[in-house]
């Protein structure tokens, strides 16, 4: 949202969700991040005089300027993008810790769906692709304020020379914030907020600022140049790396992504050389969630994001002959800024930006760095569980099948899975490079016991796995940890497979994920903790349930409404498997079962799920 110019913004947000306010720069990268989160109540208004303004003063008689037109709305917007954050208040106000949740810790990041709805818009700045100026340019003409604004701030991000005369046409928009909109992109790509299209006198007026003593001005030239620049700014750029070796570090990774952005072959040397020499070297040394050990974490993570986006045998062979070196991810995990408890927990900035690149590259030669591919897949016990794949995983599958791997790590996971929990091997051995792979759990935190093989194996394997061929044997597989005893072990290979055959779209699974529903106990069967634990049920977690009735939701059966539907009114049910059924049904879409769920949600007592009853009924009658 662009601000007016006294600083302030008009929104309508929607009522009962959490919010946090951040201030970002022309490349949507976070500057300031506020870390008090807000929400607000149907039809309340919320006003703020400032972030140290004494706490008892208010608002004064002079409305700001953004108030003086009609506030865009930041509901109705389609799929938004999805991030991990569980530790979203470390790191501090001002480093990339919340950069890094945005992108490397992602969860639908890279799935940017065919539809004209906002959310797609701005994930398509985030991802920073200049092949979607087209169609960020398409949507300057939408009928939409909202999503023309969304369109002109999205093409301040990954806008080339194709964006500049489409937004200089946009500063006549009947709307005073896409106006602004538009005048921010042109500042940003340009230098100027008019925007010209004499693209050798902009790159000069860019590379003449890079000599000045204004910081910001010169952070702001090597980024527009990224947009607009030729030789001459590529050159310019090039001789900035080599003169600031030791330089602020947002600036250089803006200078080497400039690079990657205007696919400068001559860089590939010179980021080749960063990349390595930032590689395990520790920070200025302190607190690690002050973002004190960062620079080298970024400054080699951002030279191999730079060769992806070039390209070419050079870049691929250096991204391939230094991902052996990387060593533990969690060290890096723990270098960008991160608590040390959850140092698993978190994808690593370096593991993520290398695999990026051999996949944007279309790499068919990482098969011998498959066996450290699968041990960077985080996972911790502390870790919020998905249904679904976040970004980091559907990186490793890709570059895993790229390889013509995925069949053989799939046999080590079925492995794994077939040996007894309970049972080592007696020389201590797992086997094959990839079966000690797939066994391998990162490390935890000592109050946090560490998986069991057979639970990492099952996480592997609903990464890795996207062949329907394996389904039987998976299914088997369930059943067989289905029918044991109740555990941890346990638990974990129910939800994991149960995953997996929901990923896999698995038909055949129908069945016996409605039998689960119905069949297997309640998580409140086991019993209850009392008050104040906060963890409310005795049963062993992750609760697999909640996965069954997901599945059911992709799998898109009618023939699963009833069972779904039960699972939604039975309180004995985690408010997880409660709230996973009612998103089902949604999915299916089973108009049949309208009325019972208005009925339902009309007074239901717990609110996650009454929520998605009504986004489900919401859905359905929109269809």
């Amino acid at each position: 949202m662009p601000i007016a110019a006294d600083g302030s913004f008009y929104i309508e947000v929607p009522a009962d969700r959490p919010l946090a306010l951040q201030a970002v720069d022309g490349e949507g990268r976070a500057v300031i991040n506020e870390l008090s989160w807000i929400y607000t109540r149907p039809g309340e208004q919320r006003a703020c005089v400032g972030c140290h303004a004494p706490v008892d003063s208010a608002p004064g008689a002079t409305p700001g300027l953004a108030i003086r037109s009609m506030p865009l709305k930041l509901t109705g917007q389609g799929q938004p993008h999805r991030f991990r954050a569980n530790n979203g208040a470390n790191g501090g106000i001002v480093n990339l810790q919340l950069d890094k949740f945005r992108e490397v810790v992602g969860i639908n990041l890279h799935d940017v769906p065919d539809d004209e709805c906002i959310s797609t818009i701005r994930r398509l700045g985030i991802l920073r692709d200049r092949s979607a100026v087209p169609r960020l340019v398409k949507a300057l003409k939408s009928k939409s304020p909202e999503m023309r604004c969304a369109a002109a701030l999205s093409l301040s991000a990954c806008g080339n020379r194709d964006a500049v005369e489409p937004l200089m046409q946009a500063l006549a928009d009947r709307n005073p914030t896409v106006k602004r909109a538009a005048a921010s992109a042109l500042e940003h790509l340009t230098g100027t907020a008019k925007g010209t299209t004499d693209w050798d006198q902009a790159e000069q007026d860019l590379i003449e600022k890079m000599s000045g003593e204004d910081r910001q001005d010169v952070h702001m030239a090597i980024e527009a140049l990224g947009h607009i620049g030729g030789e001459a700014g590529k050159r310019a750029i090039r001789q900035y790396l080599k003169d600031n070796p030791t330089g602020e570090l947002r600036m250089l990774m803006a200078a080497m992504r400039s690079l990657g952005y205007l696919q400068d072959r001559q860089a590939v040397a010179d980021l080749v050389a960063i990349m390595n020499a930032n590689l395990n070297v520790r920070g200025k040394g302190g607190w690690n969630e002050g973002g004190f050990n960062q620079k080298p974490v970024y400054m080699s993570a951002t030279a191999a994001e730079a060769l992806g986006r070039i390209g070419g045998p050079e870049a691929e062979q250096a991204i391939l002959a230094t991902f052996p070196k990387l060593g533990n991810f969690e060290s890096h995990v723990i270098g960008s800024g991160e608590h040390g408890w959850l140092r698993s927990a978190q994808a690593s900035p370096i593991y993520f930006r290398m695999l990026e690149a051999l996949d944007r590259m279309n790499s068919t030669a990482a098969g011998p760095m498959v066996g450290a591919m699968v041990q960077s897949i985080p996972t911790d016990k502390d870790r919020g569980l998905l249904y679904e794949l976040d970004s980091y995983e559907k990186l490793v599958t890709r570059v895993v099948q790229s390889s013509g791997r995925m069949d053989e790590v799939v046999e080590a996971c079925f492995e794994v899975l077939a040996e007894d929990p309970e049972t080592k091997p007696a020389d201590g051995s797992t086997g094959s490079e990839l079966k000690a792979a797939v066994s391998h759990a990162p490390h935890n935190e000592r109050h946090i016991r560490k998986h069991s093989a057979q639970a990492r194996a099952a996480q592997v394997m609903s990464v890795v796995c996207t062949d329907v061929k394996h389904a039987e044997r998976i299914r088997a597989v369930l059943q067989k940890y289905r029918a044991a005893e109740p555990s941890e072990t346990r638990s974990w290979c129910c939800f994991m497979l149960t995953r997996t055959l929901g990923r896999l779209g698995d038909a055949d699974s129908v069945d016996l994920f409605i039998e689960m529903l119905e069949k297997d106990p309640t998580e409140a069967s086991l019993g209850l903790n009392p008050p104040p634990t906060h963890i409310i049920y005795k049963a062993w977690r992750p609760f697999y349930r909640p996965a069954a009735a997901w599945s059911l939701g992709e799998l898109g059966s009618k023939k699963a409404a009833p069972a779904l539907l039960k699972a939604v009114q039975d309180l004995d049910n985690a408010s997880s498997t409660r709230e996973q059924a009612a998103i089902a049904l949604g999915k299916i879409g089973d108009k049949d079962t309208l009325a019972e769920l208005e009925k339902i949600a009309e007074d239901y007592p717990e609110q996650t799920t009454r929520r998605a009853l009504l986004e489900s009924i919401e859905g359905m009658k929109a269809k």
